[in-house]
């Protein structure tokens, strides 16, 4: 009816320091040293799920907060790091890192408050194709009031991470003193990694980072 449940309240709000989460996780890694050469690779795969997220996180539905459950604003499906170390003669020695990400989920929103709790930046959309794009706006609507919408929390996805570092040093010895001079460039192939897509169904440029 969007009537307030106490008529002489404007909004209330209430926090509370619970909430639920579910994480799982395979973790495999592999390493080597000789001669001076060192190698390593990590992989993880993990699946990480919460009904709550961070300080002030407000639920779509107040009255059923379980609905929230959905992937967690930081899961990541696979991550790989691998690295390996060279030495060079005179004392040079040459690095590099690889990190690799699976994308980060974001959850569409309507950009209006469809449930009328007073609350724009919560309320979820209905599927209108859920076969569709998740980052295409064709595949939501929200245009119903009353209700909070039917996709789940944080269904659809970004774009995932690449970077690749590398580190050149020397060092020189004297006496029983080690001092070591280098230069370090991040992400040397200038590979753009983007942020979180536009979330705002509403918006022109949802689903674009």
């Amino acid at each position: 009816t969007g009537r307030r449940p106490d008529p002489t309240r404007g909004r209330l709000i209430i926090y509370d320091n619970y909430g639920n989460s579910w994480h799982d996780a395979l973790l495999v890694s592999l390493e080597g040293r000789d001669a001076g050469r060192s190698w390593g690779v990590s992989y993880t795969l993990s699946k990480t799920m919460r009904d709550v997220e961070g300080f002030q996180f407000t639920p779509q539905d107040l009255r059923n907060k379980a609905a929230d459950k959905g992937y967690a604003d930081n899961d990541r499906r696979h991550q790989l790091v691998a690295n390996v170390t060279f030495p060079l003669p005179g004392g040079f020695q040459i690095g590099a890192i690889y990190q690799g990400r699976s994308a980060l989920p974001f959850n569409p929103i309507t950009g209006t408050d469809n449930n009328r709790d007073t609350f724009t930046n919560n309320d979820r959309p209905d599927f209108a194709d859920p076969n569709g794009d998740p980052r295409s706006a064709s595949t939501y609507i929200g245009t119903f009031t009353g209700r909070g919408g039917n996709v789940p929390r944080n269904y659809a996805r970004g774009d995932a991470f690449h970077s690749v570092d590398v580190r050149a040093s020397k060092i020189i010895r004297f006496q029983n003193r080690r001092i070591e001079g280098f230069v370090e460039a991040f992400n040397v192939t200038n590979h753009v990694n983007y942020a979180r897509p536009n979330n705002n169904i509403r918006s022109a440029s949802f689903g674009r980072a």
